[in-house]
């Protein structure tokens, strides 16, 4: 029985030592300005006088810890209301520059990424991705970089410009954008850089194993964070409708309608939100799609009043997918985090709209998702919708595991009522190891023959009554030759039967190698 002891607890420091850094993360000190710069970008030398400068980038590919090819300088400063950056990017070949869609993280151009995690939790952030074209990317950065959201928006600036040598950005983010520890002077930063000419990815920090690792990124110290007082916002609006349609039989019909919405600041972490018969004509209409499989179409939220920390809920069984929300009479959450706990509840009264119609419905959610170790997390999820005719309720525990920089160890369970538990609940368990050159993972999933008609009227499941085995098997190879670039190899497969009687339902199998050559041409 000692000896066992003795073996867990070896166990347990060796993982506590992968689990720590293992290198020495870099500093750099923001810079206080007296006085809001013009984000025109042209670097403007003489107000950085002083300042430090972020210099000496490391490749994360291809060539994995030498330096970067070409040099950038980053600035950082802050004022009363902002954070400024003026980076200049210097570069030998031509600017590449043709993305003019908003919100797409690609690297088909030079680019430029701001990551910073205010918290300093060394798992969630913020990242604002540019052009030398000033198009704009803004995500949330959620599990140490394996979760990126591009549907989260925020207000901000950027400008760039093109020169002979190169281009340079200034980037002005406002404080009210964030979400950040009151009074902490230190966050979470890193600078990064897309070069396509040579297929290159640098970042300031050091040796990255892939983007946006929020753990592997370096300290912004001496920043100082503006006093946030607890403030209301209120936005109303009044419409009046005049209808007269001879074919319907309605003439002269005056309809009036009025709502708003309220946001409440209660610090600089937490927020609340409250809206009364909400106006979501105005909300960007989906981009048309057509569904070619069995299974249902998953649309992104772009409503206001859901999307702050609706981030929260995307876990692998989404037992919470606000569109399954339509027109609300009224509704109110809150949202933020506090120490090592992230939290968001919400509650909403859905409108009737026809007699056909399902009657009112009111929809609650709660989730508490708490961090623990460098950069792990366990969550659980609570979500209800009920009527006078009937009601659903789920239950879900979540985990992940960050062990060391490569290893991860993820699992969900979620029970729902009414049923019986073995028919009516689903999980799974995820076991990977990746960074930007390999992957693979191995994940088993079960999903009860009732899982789907009780979670589906809250949540997203495309299919159960399933045994599912998944695995990844991916390789770059980064070459320096005349010819190729990289060749990759893949083998992705995914195979699963139907619980109840054993039947094998679909499976999949795919082997795959890539050559990609020094001419940008590949061969696949």
């Amino acid at each position: 029985m000692k000896s066992m002891i003795r073996n867990i607890l070896i166990l347990l420091f060796l993982l506590s030592g992968c689990c720590g850094s293992l290198y020495a993360q870099r500093t750099f000190r923001a810079f206080h300005m007296d006085s809001a710069i013009s984000i025109d970008g042209v670097h403007e030398a003489e107000r950085w006088i002083g300042a430090d400068s972020a210099t000496q980038f490391v490749q994360m590919e291809p060539v994995s810890g030498h330096a970067a090819s070409n040099p950038t300088v980053v600035y950082l400063g802050f004022d009363s209301e902002n954070i400024y950056l003026s980076v200049n990017l210097y570069q030998e070949t031509e600017v590449l520059a043709k993305a003019l869609t908003r919100d797409v993280l690609s690297k088909g151009d030079d680019c430029f990424a701001l990551v910073i995690d205010p918290y300093n939790d060394n798992r969630s952030g913020y990242g604002f991705w540019t052009n030398p074209l000033g198009i704009q990317t803004d995500f949330r950065i959620n599990d140490d970089g394996r979760s990126i959201d591009v549907n989260w928006d925020t207000e901000w600036l950027t400008a760039s410009v093109m020169h002979s040598w190169g281009w340079t950005m200034e980037m002005a983010i406002p404080f009210k954008s964030l979400r950040f520890k009151p009074g902490s002077d230190t966050w979470g930063v890193n600078f990064g850089r897309g070069y396509p000419s040579n297929l290159e990815t640098a970042y300031w920090s050091g040796t990255m194993s892939d983007d946006f690792r929020i753990s592997q990124g370096g300290k912004l110290t001496g920043i100082i964070v503006p006093e946030t007082k607890s403030k209301l916002t209120l936005y109303p609006y009044a419409t009046l409708r005049y209808e007269n349609n001879d074919f319907t039989g309605v003439s002269n019909n005056v309809k009036p309608d009025a709502g708003g919405d309220i946001k409440w600041q209660i610090s600089p972490n937490v927020t609340g939100d409250a809206t009364i018969n909400p106006d979501f004509a105005t909300v960007e209409a989906d981009q048309e799609r057509i569904n070619l499989t069995r299974y249902e179409l998953n649309y992104p939220e772009k409503r206001l009043f859901f999307q702050e920390g609706n981030e929260m809920y995307n876990t692998r069984i989404k037992t919470f997918y606000s569109r399954r929300i339509q027109d609300i009479l009224y509704g109110a959450k809150i949202n933020g985090k506090t120490g090592k706990y992230n939290f968001n509840a919400l509650n909403a009264r859905t409108l009737q709209m026809s007699e056909e119609d399902e009657p009112p419905s009111y929809f609650s959610t709660a989730r508490v998702k708490r961090d623990f170790l460098e950069s792990s997390s366990v969550g659980l999820t609570a979500v209800d919708k009920r009527n006078d005719s009937s009601f659903v309720t789920s239950i879900s525990a979540d985990y992940v595991l960050n062990l060391g920089e490569t290893w991860k160890l993820s699992g969900q369970f979620v029970a729902s009522v009414p049923g019986d538990l073995l028919s009516h609940s689903a999980w799974f368990v995820r076991f990977a190891k990746e960074n930007n050159f390999y992957h693979m993972h191995i994940r088993y999933s079960e999903f009860g023959e009732n899982f789907q008609e009780n979670v589906n009227q809250t949540g997203y499941v495309v299919d159960d009554d399933r045994r599912e085995v998944d695995s990844d098997l991916s390789y770059r190879w980064w070459l320096r030759n005349s010819l190729f670039k990289y060749i990759e190899v893949g083998s992705r497969n995914n195979i699963f039967w139907a619980r109840t009687t054993g039947l094998l339902r679909s499976w999949n199998i795919n082997e795959s190698v890539e050559f990609y050559l020094q001419n940008r041409f590949s061969i696949k």
